[in-house]
């Protein structure tokens, strides 16, 4: 799965996520410009559909006109664009990553307006690490609690898919509702789900077994 398959498949599972939509030529900007000019702002990553290592291109927020010359250069080297609604992390609480072992779960976070996922996985700055072993134990946070729960509910709702208990989830805390539930916690993504099959779509994984 490259990235926006992952960005979906945490929607299929019931989990809140980002409005967005992926772009991967001009051709394919100028077809989808009706659903751009919907916003005047997006936030914005971007993946290779070759997976080249690196740091990939990201905003957090971008005003649609500053965009342009961005969106012209990254499509031209072949990057793959990822836009979504503008989701602003100076409303953010927290963000970080929730690791599932097993019985295990790790959850590390950095606090505060302006807290992204980047800042824990690129920069390093977590403020906060919290180890859980089995479900019955807090984190000691209520609003982090709340994440642990609706990521064991997928558990649940899918046990067949075991890998499920062996992955990371990006996510974040905001005061405001975002995403398209409109909820305070919103997922960003899942990796290590594609271990299972380097080849299945995220429908074929849900349906499976």
């Amino acid at each position: 799965m490259n990235k926006f398959e992952r960005i979906r498949l945490i929607r299929s599972l019931g989990l809140n996520t980002e409005v967005d939509i992926v772009v991967t030529s001009e051709e394919d900007w100028v077809r989808q410009s009706s659903w751009l000019k919907r916003f005047h702002a997006y936030t914005v990553r971007a993946f290779r559909e070759d997976g080249v290592a690196g740091t990939d291109p990201y905003f957090a927020v971008i005003d649609r006109d500053d965009f342009e010359p961005y969106r012209r250069d990254w499509l031209s080297k072949g990057w793959l664009l990822i836009i979504a609604e503008p989701v602003d992390p100076q409303f953010a609480e927290f963000a970080g990553t929730i690791l599932r072992d097993g019985d295990l779960t790790e959850v590390q976070i950095a606090h505060g307006a302006g807290a992204t996922v980047r800042r824990v996985t690129h920069e390093g700055h977590i403020d906060e690490t919290c180890v859980v072993r089995g479900r019955e134990q807090s984190t000691g946070d209520s609003k982090v609690d709340e994440a642990l729960r609706q990521v064991y509910e997928v558990e649940d709702r899918y046990p067949h898919l075991s890998t499920l208990k062996h992955v990371i989830y990006e996510f974040s805390y905001y005061r405001t509702k975002v995403g398209y539930r409109k909820e305070h916690i919103i997922f960003w993504e899942v990796t290590g789900i594609d271990k299972m099959d380097p080849g299945i779509t995220h429908a074929e994984l849900l349906t499976a077994g």
